[in-house]
């Protein structure tokens, strides 16, 4: 007996848990990527980039994700976090034309001349569009503005009065002396 119901508890205990196995739910990971392209597509920046900030510590070195949180960062104003983004990208995928424009516009942002100078001209090496070669060189044009040396300009002021003044008893009687104690 006691090897029928030893049987019967294992056959038990194996249902019970192959019930827990298949009951338990089911933990997917939900990449917030697609809600976000939607979102970009849309023109809704700002809703995008509140969506993926979240999960930059989960999805860092994902270069798809990268790519989009440095994009939504960038066109929000959070300049410094998508410029670390995009490095990111370009760690993992040292050819990517997109994240390197992307780079080069926020280091332009950043009023890193050089550094997005570099990224420029990288880009112009490898040969891409007409439409973003026109791009780069507006880019560059501004750049090189910067960079030239400043013209010396002086500007001066000059004032003068005149007038005359009959009232001699105008001044302050000599009793009235103010002391300032601190």
């Amino acid at each position: 007996m006691t090897t029928q119901s030893g049987c019967a508890r294992r056959a038990v205990y194996a249902a019970l848990l192959c019930l827990a196995v298949t009951a338990a739910p089911v933990v997917a990971d939900v990449s917030p990527l697609p809600e976000a392209e939607k979102l970009v597509a849309s023109g809704q920046l700002q809703a995008a980039y509140a969506l993926l900030a979240p999960h930059e510590f989960e999805y860092a070195g994902n270069p798809k994700f990268d790519l989009m949180f440095g994009y939504a960062a960038l066109e929000t104003g959070n300049v410094s976090i998508s410029s670390l983004a995009f490095e990111r990208v370009l760690a993992v995928e040292p050819t990517n034309p997109e994240a390197r424009l992307h780079l080069a516009r926020a280091y332009y942002a950043l009023n890193d001349p050089a550094q997005a100078q570099h990224e420029f001209e990288s880009l112009l090496a490898a040969n891409p569009p007409q439409s973003i070669r026109e791009t780069i060189g507006q880019y560059m044009a501004v750049l090189q503005k910067r960079q030239a040396p400043k013209k010396l300009q002086l500007s001066a002021y000059l004032e003068g009065t005149g007038g005359f003044d009959s009232n001699v008893t105008g001044a302050p009687a000599r009793s009235a002396i103010n002391i300032p104690i601190d």
